[in-house]
């Protein structure tokens, strides 16, 4: 029995449009808006709409079928912003910092707070008690966001102070060489490494005395928060999470 000519190529032009469309359906993402700060190298660098934290968020909710936007707000904003419903998630904050009607993820990254001094001047530094006899310059907020203790030391240490801009925090250290920093073990060394704030490649010690800094992504919605916590555990599987971290502390970003 032979099929009519105006049959084949009705059915013809059908499948072709079934093969062109599939593709595009199968590969689109449903957009979320995420606030994050506006600028704490490596971890989150707005001119080029990446960094270390970035880069680990992003990839792990596009393993979930989601494509993220950025918005770049001060830390404060960002959880007034959520509530309010003007973005779907915002990161890093710490669990402890969020109300009831947010919802934290599990960790995404981890901060480790050490005091820096310079190697030539031998300083000695095993505890809190023993910064307090030092000249101190820490991340703006230190006093209000670290431990109790940390807390006590900078307020009873006439020589402490806090830098907003960490670049200039780290080229000062090596320029003026009579203090010690307090700041993010992987901001310091870029900075150190990459960002140009030690020419004379002096030599450093790092003093692990202050406890991490778990942070998380905040969600206004639970399911886009568990969603994340999934793409987040694949990407850990997977290995690349410590690609991506490799990538800014070690490699060239």
């Amino acid at each position: 029995m032979r099929i009519p000519a105006i049959f084949l190529l009705l059915t013809s032009f059908l499948l072709g449009s079934l093969l062109q469309t599939t593709p595009s359906f199968a590969t689109s993402k449903r957009p979320l808006r995420i606030a994050t700060q506006e600028s704490t190298a490596p971890f989150v660098m707005p001119d080029r709409q990446s960094g270390l934290s970035v880069d680990i968020v992003r990839e792990a909710l596009h393993l979930e079928g989601y494509e993220v936007t950025l918005t770049f707000l001060p830390s404060p904003r960002m959880v007034e912003a959520l509530t309010t419903g003007k973005i779907d998630a915002a990161f890093p904050l710490r669990s402890s910092h969020l109300n009831d009607s947010i919802y934290a993820s599990d960790s995404h990254i981890t901060f480790s707070n050490v005091a820096v001094s310079l190697e030539e001047n031998r300083t000695t530094i095993r505890n809190l008690d023993d910064l307090a006899k030092c000249r101190v310059d820490a991340f703006l907020g230190a006093s209000k966001w670290l431990p109790q203790e940390f807390r006590n030391m900078a307020a009873g240490n006439p020589n402490y102070a806090e830098q907003n801009d960490q670049k200039a925090q780290v080229a000062s250290f090596f320029a003026r060489r009579d203090k010690v920093v307090v700041l993010e073990k992987h901001i310091f060394e870029y900075y150190a490494h990459k960002g140009g704030c030690n020419p004379l490649r002096l030599r450093y010690v790092i003093h692990d005395i202050l406890p991490p800094a778990h942070l998380a992504v905040a969600f206004a919605d639970k399911k886009l928060r568990d969603a994340f916590n999934s793409g987040l555990r694949k990407l850990r599987e997977s290995g690349r999470y410590d690609v991506i971290v490799r990538k800014y502390v070690d490699g060239d970003e």
